[in-house]
């Protein structure tokens, strides 16, 4: 039965450089369709940002609560960035399986191909920009970067787009240009990989 509904409901794991529109994806299908998804909330030894809230944002815990978590292999995939820890709980997945929701877990490549070698059965897409050059324009027009910086995430998109490619996880990579037409395109995704739900 447990297994059964695993399958049914596994996690669906979305990995996209930056820029991709990723996590305008993931606020419309919890938007959208509240009763199916659920967002994974991740672990880390940072501190809150101004308006963010423990367990809901995500759950800020100290470095030896984290340590400790590592060493009782309480993670699916886990990393650390500028001296803090970030980390996938296998709980709090678990607790979305078991509400009978999909579980959304955004992660970095790297992460997801920790996750792919992990006990953790999921779905695995992977939302590419049209074109470097589309993508480039994308962060320059947020107008929240300095070039220096945007030559870096451009980099990072190039090195993941590779390496994604590469690891050979992703059996779906999905083109996000016109957002509307993306979105209809996931869908028809979904409709094929959770035969179970309505979308």
């Amino acid at each position: 039965m447990g297994c059964k509904m695993s399958k049914r409901n596994k996690p669906l794991l979305i990995t996209a450089p930056s820029g991709c529109g990723k996590g305008t994806l993931i606020t419309r299908l919890v938007t959208d369709f509240p009763q199916i998804f659920k967002p994974n909330v991740s672990y880390t030894t940072r501190a809150p940002r101004p308006g963010e809230e423990h367990g809901v944002h995500r759950f800020f815990v100290s470095m030896q609560e984290f340590e400790r978590a590592i060493q009782q292999k309480k993670f699916v995939e886990y990393a650390k960035y500028t001296d803090n820890y970030y980390g996938t709980h296998r709980d709090y997945i678990n607790s979305v399986i078991k509400e009978g929701k999909i579980c959304i877990i955004e992660v970095e490549v790297q992460g997801a191909k920790n996750i792919a070698i992990s006990e953790l059965d999921c779905n695995f897409l992977f939302i590419a920009p049209p074109s470097i050059e589309a993508l480039r324009e994308r962060l320059i027009g947020r107008g929240t970067e300095t070039p220096e910086r945007i030559e870096k995430r451009i980099e990072a998109a190039k090195w993941e787009m590779e390496e994604a490619q590469k690891s050979g996880i992703f059996p779906t990579t999905i083109i996000n240009d016109d957002f509307e037409l993306f979105y209809e395109h996931v869908k028809q995704y979904l409709r094929k990989t959770y035969p179970n739900f309505k979308f």
